[in-house]
């Protein structure tokens, strides 16, 4: 009774219990019953393989036995396993594979909420870090993710993000750190296992996000405790992680990076990117024929020039420049800069960093 009392009084409870609720909003079409159109439509197919490898014995899932035409395939050797490890805890309790699909759907959209809330209430307050997950929550890219991708992985890969700035940031920030690089190895594991191509782009946010708060606290001494929670991190992973570094070279990658999966093709024009309203549940394709949509969000990309302003009168004003300032200016930086590499203007960039031609789509 103590530890409901001691939950109840939190002061994070409240705010958590609202962010959960806009999450479930945000996932309500997934409550009813039956399957619902996606691109990716072989979530349950993976699943089933992953319990059909727990049921041989073969932990960690790597060969599974009826894709491939029946022949199988290396899958879980390149695809990250982490949701569907989940997901086999979720067909422990009963649910048939749909339910469990749409189960772990439900997750990414709260947990992501969640995430984001813990990073923002350390920099804007509860009240501001409930709107900052709300609108993480509902973002239409995180839409599109789930109810027209269907990307399972990525929609996983969200959940991580907050957690890895947030763990990194109290890490850089706070005396006692041993919680901190953990949650920070662990967050860090968790993408590793979501997302292999998410790794990629966050990795050098991650660079600058540490980086300033490292000048700003002049705390170089944790320099060490970021590579402890790194190795850590990366021992965890390191079931899936060096299997499909070290033997991507035996898969015909090239393939897959041609043609319909050639980057160049799907670049978004500035209307889809900031003023079209279209929604649909079609593919990508040549020029603005695509049938599905890559808004950004009218709310989204407004308020944050606003916020900008905001902020930089502020800092102008009261000429201090504090952490809440460094974090709105990052991230305003890293906002657009992403939406610029989505648009055909950075073409000279993709060419230049060659390993971006594995993203495939901008």
């Amino acid at each position: 009774m103590k530890i409901v009392k001691k939950l109840l009084t939190s002061a994070n409870f409240w705010p958590i219990v609202v962010v959960i609720i806009f999450g479930v909003l945000a996932a309500l079409p997934l409550f009813g019953k039956g399957y619902f159109n996606m691109h990716d439509d072989l979530q349950m197919m993976r699943q089933l393989q992953m319990e059909k490898c727990f049921l041989d014995g073969q932990i960690p899932c790597r060969w599974v036995p009826d894709m491939g035409y029946g022949f199988g395939f290396p899958l879980f050797n390149f695809y990250p396993p982490l949701p569907y490890l989940v997901g086999q805890g979720i067909r422990l309790l009963g649910f048939d594979f749909v339910s469990t699909a749409k189960d772990l759907f439900i997750l990414a959209f709260i947990t992501s909420g969640v995430a984001m809330y813990l990073l923002a209430k350390d920099f804007f307050g509860r009240l501001a870090a409930v709107i900052s997950a709300v609108f993480y929550i509902w973002a239409p890219y995180h839409a599109v993710d789930i109810y027209v991708r269907g990307a399972m992985n990525e929609s996983w890969a969200m959940i991580w993000f907050p957690l890895i700035l947030w763990a990194s940031y109290r890490l850089l920030k706070d005396k006692k750190t041993t919680k901190w690089i953990a949650l920070l190895a662990v967050s860090w594991f968790g993408l590793l296992t979501s997302h292999n191509l998410m790794v990629l782009i966050f990795t050098p946010l991650f660079a600058f996000w540490t980086g300033i708060w490292l000048l700003k606290f002049k705390s170089f001494k944790r320099i060490p405790h970021l590579l402890v929670s790194g190795i850590w991190a990366f021992g965890l992973a390191a079931f899936f992680t060096l299997p499909a570094l070290i033997e991507n070279k035996f898969t015909h990658i090239d393939s897959v990076l041609v043609g319909y999966y050639d980057y160049s093709g799907h670049f978004a024009t500035i209307n889809q990117l900031l003023f079209s309203r279209f929604w649909g549940y079609g593919p990508s394709v040549w020029l603005e024929n695509d049938g599905m949509s890559f808004q950004v969000g009218y709310l989204h990309w407004v308020l944050s020039l606003v916020v900008f302003g905001l902020f930089v009168y502020k800092g102008i004003k009261n000429k201090k420049i504090d952490t809440t300032f460094l974090a709105v200016e990052l991230m305003f930086l890293v906002g657009w800069l992403s939406t610029f590499f989505v648009h055909s203007k950075s073409t000279p960039i993709w060419l230049f960093v060659s390993p971006m031609k594995y993203l495939q789509f901008p």
